[in-house]
């Protein structure tokens, strides 16, 4: 993968780390609704015949079928959530290891999504031309070696003498 296909997919990361949580808070929404369905069927009616087909015939079976699947359905939503809390815990580390005022370049820009227009006020210090130009790149590039520590090892960050001892 070179620097444009690491480039990209930080930016994608960056940009949907509020999706992300809001998409958490959703299946913990479904997740607990669903945990309610779990005690199961109350009542079982016997009034319909079952054919003799492996066909769902009667609407008890159906609801039977359903709440047995459920557990599985509760892992999977329950994997979900675990793997974007895990995605926004790895940026926000990310974020925590980084200098300022590469930290703010990328939490307000590649994150909130701000204009420059606002994201100029909170490096003081810096000509607007800079931070957008030089320090952005610089910020970016400074997420995605620590991200994709990968990146360190395959040159596209290292010193023009390094090299990768297991190449």
């Amino acid at each position: 993968m070179d620097l444009k296909e690491y480039r990209k997919k930080a930016l994608v990361l960056l940009g949907e780390y509020h999706k992300r949580e809001a998409q958490i808070k959703l299946l913990e929404v479904e997740y607990q609704a669903m945990e309610q369905l779990i005690p199961g069927v109350n009542a079982v009616s016997y009034d319909q015949v079952s054919a003799y087909t492996n066909k769902i015939s009667s609407p008890v079976e159906g609801a039977v079928q359903r709440i047995e699947q459920l557990p599985e359905d509760l892992a999977k939503i329950r994997k979900q959530i675990i793997w974007m809390q895990t995605q926004n815990q790895k940026v926000d580390i990310v974020l925590d290891a980084m200098t300022e005022p590469c930290r703010t370049v990328v939490k307000l820009k590649y994150i909130e999504l701000l204009p420059w227009i606002q994201v100029y006020p909170k490096c003081a210090g810096y000509s607007e031309e800079y931070i957008r130009k030089e320090l952005s790149e610089k910020a970016l590039l400074m997420f995605i070696s620590l991200y994709y520590p990968e990146t360190n090892r395959i040159g596209l960050f290292a010193e023009d003498g390094y090299r990768d001892e297991n190449r």
